[in-house]
């Protein structure tokens, strides 16, 4: 029988690479709610509609790239292929755009386009996503573009360029007249240029700017420049943008100026930008966005200007990954090896609880625990143990550090636990409060298990903040350099 398989373009996430993608969504919920920015969640399907005259009907992405099916009632509806229209939708729908204060919103999901996979390029890929609503002027889009450079310098990026342009309006003056200069210079080379720019200038000349083919960028570097086009009022905005933008220190060097940078979809105006890193060769674009003015009123909502950013989260990861960036917090890897017996299981499983919730300490680190059983010699349980930390991989890439923790009945007879450290082979006892222990024990048919897990803490909270203290310095000591733990002593 044939085994099925993800489909083509897609992938599963499993853990070790899930937690980086977790740790990624984790910064950008800190990061955002910081600047006020609170998580909208929409449907993954929409109407088709939304999609093809919000994106644009000229768009590649509605020609080419949607997964659009009907459904049993006969309506035609897409898996969404970009957040915004869709969170778009959503203001509107939920009159949250009849605020008197602007919105600010994040979010987080799959997005899904029939496209040619390729390294950080999938037909199921992640997106996060920003936007801003309302009142948005540019020392909101350079406070905003700030925000995004402080979450990726929160990851570890430092080496990131801001590519910014003005594509301008669509006021008659401005980016109308452009366009009509632009397809005169397309007109004339146009059997220099290849069979996709010529598609892509029926249907939005301003698309051909942003093609990949050696041949055609030689020919458009000479093409008119959109910033010669501007009218007054975008020149004043974009010059403002500018002006805001240097004057935050974290944009430092990282300002390039590109009057050929355009956007994949229909709807933006005035300012487009891109944030690129080197760790992903020529395709090195990690997030693009910009400003769009006409999209609510487009979809039936009031006039109002927005300005947001796509984030493709794949992409983020595998630079991350090139630079070996935001790696996990060191964190033990605690295993209870606990005889199969009542008294032993009972206060494993207590140590256990204690450990997980963090003993006596509040707001104390993280830890993972396993409790694992085993009859007449604790043999076995080291075999299982040491099996599973043998997924070195897995345990380096995890940042776990791995610890046994012995109970018995001969431990509890003599009132201790045992510890070792897997890494370095220390081992040593912990006393603890053996008539409270037996006490409870006796009693716990009677108790329920939040009284005497209370009761176990603050008994034996010393024994247990010693436990965690032990692990936490032992891997702290381990990750020193040579130096370091010698000036340590």
């Amino acid at each position: 029988m044939t085994a099925f398989r993800a489909p083509k373009g897609t992938f599963d996430l499993y853990s070790p690479r899930v937690d980086l993608y977790q740790r990624i969504e984790a910064a950008a919920r800190r990061v955002f709610s910081r600047h006020g920015f609170t998580e909208i969640r929409t449907p993954i399907f929409e109407e088709t509609g939304l999609f093809s005259r919000g994106v644009g009907e000229g768009s590649d992405l509605v020609n080419k790239e949607m997964y659009t099916f009907t459904d049993r009632g006969g309506r035609s509806l897409t898996l969404r292929p970009e957040g915004t229209a869709a969170v778009m939708r959503a203001l509107i729908e939920n009159r949250l755009v009849d605020k008197p204060f602007h919105q600010r919103v994040y979010y987080i999901g799959p997005m899904f386009r029939y496209e040619r996979p390729q390294k950080g390029r999938y037909r199921q890929f992640h997106q996060i996503g920003v936007e801003a609503v309302g009142d948005v002027p540019p020392e909101l889009e350079a406070d905003i573009l700030g925000m995004l450079f402080s979450f990726l310098e929160e990851l570890g990026l430092k080496d990131l360029t801001l590519t910014l342009n003005s594509i301008g309006d669509n006021k008659p003056d401005c980016q109308p007249r452009y366009v009509e200069e632009l397809r005169k210079f397309v007109q004339s080379n146009s059997n220099a240029l290849c069979n996709e720019c010529q598609e892509r200038a029926k249907r939005n000349v301003l698309r051909v700017l942003d093609c990949k083919n050696e041949n055609c960028k030689k020919i458009y570097a000479n093409a008119p420049r959109i910033t010669e086009f501007l009218c007054d009022e975008c020149r004043a905005h974009h010059n403002r943008l500018l002006m805001y933008l240097r004057l935050n220190p974290i944009f430092d060097g990282k300002i390039v100026e590109n009057p050929f940078l355009v956007r994949g979809l229909d709807y933006y105006r005035r300012t487009a930008f891109e944030v690129s890193s080197k760790g992903l060769g020529s395709q090195d674009a990690i997030l693009g966005g910009g400003r769009y003015d006409d999209l609510i009123k487009e979809l039936g909502g009031p006039n109002l200007p927005g300005f947001g950013f796509g984030i493709g989260l794949d992409r983020l990861a595998l630079v991350l990954e090139n630079f070996q960036l935001l790696s996990p917090i060191a964190k033990p890897l605690v295993m209870i090896l606990a005889e199969d017996k009542a008294g032993p299981m009972f206060f494993a499983n207590l140590v256990a609880h204690a450990l997980r919730k963090g003993g006596g300490k509040s707001q104390s680190p993280e830890l993972t625990v396993y409790v694992i059983p085993y009859e007449k010699s604790p043999s076995k349980a080291f075999k299982w143990a040491n099996r599973l930390i043998s997924e070195k991989e897995a345990i380096s890439r995890l940042n776990l550090h791995p610890f046994a923790i012995l109970i018995g009945e001969p431990e509890l007879a003599q009132g201790v636990i045992r510890l070792k450290n897997f890494t370095t082979g220390a081992q040593g006892d912990e006393s603890f409060d053996r008539n409270a222990f037996e006490e409870m024990h006796s009693n716990r048919a009677k108790n329920i298990f939040n009284d005497i897990f209370l009761s176990f803490v603050e008994s034996n909270k010393s024994m247990i903040d010693e436990l965690r203290d032990k692990m936490f310095k032992a891997i702290s000591d381990s990750s020193a350099s040579p130096s370091e733990s010698q000036s340590n002593k």
